[in-house]
C-alpha cells in the first residue's frame, strides 16, 4: 500500500486579542491617545535641526508602505518632550483612540479594533523599534525597549 504525504504550510493561528493589548499595552502612556515610542540619546548627542522631522517621515513611510489600509489611516507624529530630553514617537487615530486615558489601558482599542488590525499594529511597533535602533546615533535607546 502507498500512502500518499502532502505537507501543507501551516497558517499561523492568531493570537488572542488579550494577548495583543497586552503587548501593546507596553506603549500605552498616561493621557496619551494611540501608542507612543520614546526616543533616548546619549547625553553628548545633540540632534540636527529637524531630526524630529526626519523621524516622523521615517514613521509615516512605514506607515504607508506596510500595504495596511489601517496602518495606513494611523498618524504619527514627533516631537520633543516637555519634561525630559526625549523624543516621541506617537502612533494614533482621531477617530478610535480616546484622549485621557491611564496607562496601560487599551480599552478604545478593545473595542474598535480586530484582532488582524492589532496584530499588525504590533508588528509595525516592532518594525519600528528596530528601524530607529538601526539608526546610527550613539546611546540610542527606546522605552519600551523591544521584545522579540
Amino acid at each position: 500500500m502507498t500512502f500518499l504525504v502532502c505537507t501543507l504550510p501551516l497558517k499561523a493561528m492568531p493570537k488572542p486579542k488579550e494577548e495583543l493589548l497586552q503587548t501593546l499595552s507596553r506603549y500605552k502612556s498616561d493621557r496619551i491617545r494611540g501608542v507612543l515610542l520614546q526616543v533616548y540619546f546619549d547625553p553628548d548627542f545633540l540632534p540636527n535641526e529637524g531630526f524630529d522631522d526626519e523621524l516622523e517621515s521615517l514613521g509615516r513611510e512605514l506607515l504607508d508602505q506596510s500595504g495596511s489600509p489601517f496602518l495606513a489611516s494611523l498618524e504619527c507624529e514627533v516631537g520633543l518632550s516637555r519634561f525630559e530630553t526625549v523624543y516621541l514617537v506617537h502612533i494614533w487615530s482621531e477617530e478610535f483612540h480616546e484622549k485621557n486615558l491611564p496607562a496601560g489601558d487599551l480599552s478604545d482599542m478593545q473595542k474598535w479594533h480586530q484582532e488582524s488590525e492589532l496584530e499588525e499594529l504590533c508588528r509595525f511597533m516592532k518594525s519600528l523599534s528596530d528601524v530607529i535602533l538601526s539608526l546610527p546615533i550613539k546611546g540610542l535607546h527606546l522605552v519600551p525597549e523591544p521584545k522579540d
